[in-house]
């Protein structure tokens, strides 16, 4: 079901101009948008980072194996889905994962900057239908089997409401994910350059999706066997008031393999029901009540 932001009205079929009050989304590039003020610039991000998050992400050890351990993860716990909608897509690296992986699921992706969906349209070669929308105020209800959204939510200064958007725009029965940055302690300009508000105490996402209702499936930390590595270059990045993603996502090939190597092995561990109880980032996965219609 559609959800009109103006009226709230729960309206249906193809078109988006609300039955009840006749407002519509404006376009913009290509995009239905239905947060146009914030569409080029929000909260100090700047845009031509996405970039850098297109050339590199592929390349790096963390961001394959987050992309491989959400995969997995749907497949396992929703391997009937149908559509799919990540919210909060960057520039569309785990929706390309996805788009191999369930070949039957109609993909859909948001985010906040229009440059992030040329970037994921461009990644996906228009196999997702993308909108412009913040994650406060989601013109959705009911309407997708799954929801996602990862490393999204640190972002948002008023999380709950956020979480809030994301439980509601499953169907009754469907799946959510969600991945968030943990540690306080961890916290160095990385943070800072990503306009991060917090990290996440270990089990506090889990409680916020437990407090909507839903049940939890699997909360995992990840990334845990590299927390001594975490720690030691989060420690030498304390001193530093600015950085780019490509300062931080740029990593020494050599480290990068052996990197990777020891996150195959983690992946092993979570996946045979090893749960972490530490680690750089929080994985929940939780089924909202109901059952799931044809």
């Amino acid at each position: 079901m559609k959800r009109c932001l103006l009226c709230e009205n729960i309206f249906d079929g193809d078109m988006w101009t609300c039955s009840a009050c006749g407002n519509s989304p404006e376009m913009q590039e290509r995009w239905l948008c239905f947060s146009p003020e914030y569409a080029e610039e929000n909260d100090g991000f700047d845009v031509r980072e996405f970039r850098a998050y297109a050339e590199l992400e592929w390349k790096n050890f963390w961001f394959v194996s987050r992309a491989r351990l959400l995969i997995h993860f749907i497949k396992k716990f929703f391997p009937r889905t149908r559509d799919f909608l990540e919210v909060g897509c960057g520039t569309g690296f785990i929706l390309s994962a996805a788009e191999k992986a369930l070949p039957n699921a109609t993909l859909s992706g948001s985010d906040i900057y229009l440059e992030s969906l040329n970037f994921t349209d461009l990644r996906l070669q228009g196999k997702a239908t993308l909108y412009q929308m913040e994650a406060c105020a989601i013109p959705f209800r009911q309407a997708f089997d799954v929801v996602g959204a990862f490393d999204v939510l640190e972002h948002i200064d008023d999380d709950k409401k956020a979480l809030k958007e994301l439980c509601a725009t499953v169907r009754s029965g469907g799946g959510l994910v969600l991945t968030v940055p943990q540690h306080a302690f961890l916290w160095s300009a990385w943070d800072g350059m990503n306009r991060h508000k917090r990290r996440y105490a270990v089990w506090e996402l889990e409680k916020m999706v437990e407090n909507e209702g839903f049940k939890i499936l699997c909360s995992t930390s990840f990334a845990s066997l590299l927390m001594p590595l975490f720690i030691a270059r989060r420690m030498a990045e304390r001193h530093k008031t600015e950085m780019s993603f490509a300062d931080g996502a740029r990593i020494n090939p050599l480290v990068n393999l052996v990197c990777a190597a020891v996150m195959v092995l983690e992946r092993g561990l979570i996946y045979s029901g090893l749960r972490l109880p530490f680690g750089g980032s929080s994985l929940v996965i939780a089924r909202k009540p109901g059952e799931l219609t044809a």
